[in-house]
């Protein structure tokens, strides 16, 4: 790397913004000594979301992993049972399904998009499957329909992992509250945050009230600590749950922030040859948590999404590859009973690019410029 790209300002991947009140409702929080699980914050995040969400009522969870545990525990999911996953997906997707005993049936990806191809989910259904876990992608909504109509004719629960969609609609719907149970996560990376965080959200208000009961330890009576089942120290903080309230305030900016930086990616790599571009269904608008591109190998032949990262990195731009799909991580290669060659393509030649709320104009423009003048190097070297 050359002194003149070292001096250059990092550029993030994904960063938050901690603008409007978050600082005001974090020291509120902290000035009224409920810093714990318990709080007026935790309560209003849980009502405001629910509102947000056009539901009865939600359920705050300390992240987005701890929300699929329990979404899983909701459906009724036993060990033994298969619960079909997207291979194209973040770990805890496929992690929690270990967690129930159960066994994941990995489903492939689109020819043309990362998101899991619905033509091919009945072939995966057996008698021992109990969910499906549809996962919107970066932001991405998958096409819910035919999933709807084959979990109704196979009596299956869907669970959305829209850990990466706050703020993407499927038909006017927030993805979320589309399938039996939905949930989220609000890492430090994602649109809006609570330092950690997640939640879960069903519109059906019996399946609400039992995850509460789950997260709070399964505590039967407080005051003498009795405890019926198995519970989990799932609950989100009130200093959390303040910035969560701050966070929410500003989501529709910190939205549309994302979905003007992936329309100016879009225009600027329309007709190039060696990049392939992914529009969310005709019917759905994207939340552009991250901006997602792929190499078209044709192109630039030789060259993977690993080289365009590195090359990146050294001009101090932070990227990343497409997630390893899940079929091929070790703990779960034995379980790997399906091909899923589109998620390898997917994972082989796509990355991700800056795509913070926060990221200037000039800040994108040197990254375009940057992706530009690596595959002119590479098809000036073809």
């Amino acid at each position: 790397m050359s002194n003149a790209v070292a001096m250059q300002p990092f550029i993030p991947l994904s960063e938050p913004c901690l603008e409007g009140n978050t600082w005001n409702y974090v020291k509120d929080a902290l000035d009224s000594g409920w810093v714990s699980s318990v709080g007026p914050y935790v309560t209003r995040f849980e009502q405001e979301m629910a509102y947000y969400f056009n539901v009865e009522r939600t359920v705050a969870t300390v992240n987005g992993t701890a929300a699929l545990h329990i979404a899983l525990l909701l459906a009724g999911v036993q060990p033994g049972d298969e619960v079909i996953v997207p291979s194209l997906t973040f770990i805890s997707s496929i992690n929690v399904i270990r967690y129930v005993q159960a066994t994941p049936v990995f489903w492939d990806s689109q020819a043309t998009h990362w998101n899991a191809d619905p033509a091919k989910l009945e072939a995966l259904i057996t008698p021992k499957t109990k969910a499906i876990i549809t996962v919107h992608l970066y932001g991405h909504p998958m096409n819910m329909e035919p999933v709807l109509d084959v979990a109704a004719r196979h009596n299956l629960k869907v669970i959305e992992d829209a850990a990466e969609a706050m703020g993407a609609y499927w038909q006017g719907q927030p993805c979320g509250r589309i399938g039996t149970i939905g949930c989220l996560s609000f890492n430090g990376n994602k649109t809006m945050t609570t330092g950690g965080g997640g939640l879960i959200i069903s519109q059906n208000t019996a399946l609400m009230e039992r995850a509460h009961y789950l997260i709070n330890q399964a505590k039967d009576d407080a005051l003498t600590f009795s405890h019926d089942e198995v519970g989990y120290n799932y609950r989100l903080t009130n200093v959390q749950a303040a910035m969560g309230v701050a966070q929410l305030e500003q989501v529709s900016r910190f939205v549309q922030n994302r979905q003007d930086i992936a329309r100016r990616y879009s225009e600027a790599f329309v007709g190039h040859p060696a990049l392939l571009r992914f529009a969310p269904p005709a019917d759905a608008i994207s939340s552009d948590w991250l901006y997602g591109v792929a190499l078209n190998p044709e192109a630039v032949p030789g060259y993977t999404a690993m080289d365009m990262v590195k090359a990146l990195n050294d001009q101090q731009i932070q990227s990343r590859p497409f997630f390893k799909p899940g079929h091929l991580q070790k703990p779960f290669q034995p379980f790997a009973q399906h091909p899923c060659p589109n998620a390898e393509h997917w994972q082989r030649y796509g990355f991700n690019l800056p795509s913070s709320s926060t990221l200037m104009p000039d800040q994108q423009t040197r990254v375009i410029q940057s992706v530009m003048d690596v595959l002119d190097q590479w098809i000036g070297q073809a």
